[in-house]
């Protein structure tokens, strides 16, 4: 009797045991399922909130599987099938759209979903202020190297984006000093300011100088950037890239 019990008792520990481990299998592959989502993006201008035409490089994130597509130019809308659960990154690009990439998450699913995404990118207009750092250093007026790196990155825009060109602004970005201002007669706050002007437009000219320098020795850009001088600084950092002119090149 007693070892009717004892054989009961191991085939239900057994038994149980293997419902236990079916069920966690079941489970691990369940979370390891992957299904189906029906990924519409839209891309939109981050200034204007108007569609984007562009051609888009869709890769997931720790796999490097790639797909293309194209959003609408009326509309701005695309249409992929995406994996559940997965990280992807959005690369966008057109004659008028540098280089520029955001990431989305599809959402989680065992069977099929449909998912909606904004994306609201940089479009190449004339007149859109690019990049604005203070570039050089103010004892030396020498060109930082996160400058430098820019410039790298604006070389990339304009080989990549063959119809724009650019105009950089340069100025002394010299800070004011009211307290002198009011602490001095009519004549001396004059004489200040005029001072303080000839410094800016030696200061800009320095940087104007060694900016130009700095291309000319990378024989970078051939024909697609100008650079201005500030004199006024209108601009409150020393280095500011904007759009002066964008053409489809293939029109």
């Amino acid at each position: 009797m007693k070892e009717t019990i004892n054989i009961k008792a191991f085939l239900l520990f057994f038994a149980l045991s293997f419902i236990l481990s079916y069920q966690s299998a079941f489970n691990q592959t369940l979370n390891n399922q992957s299904g189906l989502v029906n990924f519409k993006g839209t891309v939109l201008d981050i200034s204007s909130g108007k569609p984007i035409e562009a051609n888009i490089t869709i890769e997931e994130q720790g796999n490097g599987k790639k797909v293309n597509t194209k959003s609408n130019s009326l509309t701005g809308d695309f249409f992929t099938i995406l994996e559940s659960n997965k990280t992807y990154n959005f690369t966008f690009l057109n004659f008028d759209v540098y280089k520029q990439s955001q990431s989305a998450a599809t959402v989680f699913s065992d069977n099929y979903e449909e998912q909606s995404h904004t994306f609201r990118i940089n479009r190449l207009s004339p007149g859109l202020i690019l990049f604005e750092i203070d570039a050089f250093d103010s004892k030396t007026n020498d060109l930082k190297e996160d400058a430098k790196d820019l410039l790298n990155d604006i070389e990339s825009i304009v080989k990549t984006n063959r119809g724009v060109k650019l105009d950089i602004l340069i100025n002394a970005n010299l800070p004011s000093n009211s307290q002198d201002a009011k602490a001095s007669s009519t004549k001396k706050k004059k004489t200040a300011s005029n001072v303080k002007s000839e410094n800016a437009h030696s200061i800009t000219d320095q940087r104007v100088s060694k900016l130009q320098q700095f291309i000319e020795n990378n024989n970078w850009f051939k024909g697609k950037l100008s650079i201005s001088p500030d004199y006024t600084n209108s601009h409150k950092h020393s280095f500011t890239v904007i759009v002066k002119e964008i053409k489809n090149p293939f029109k």
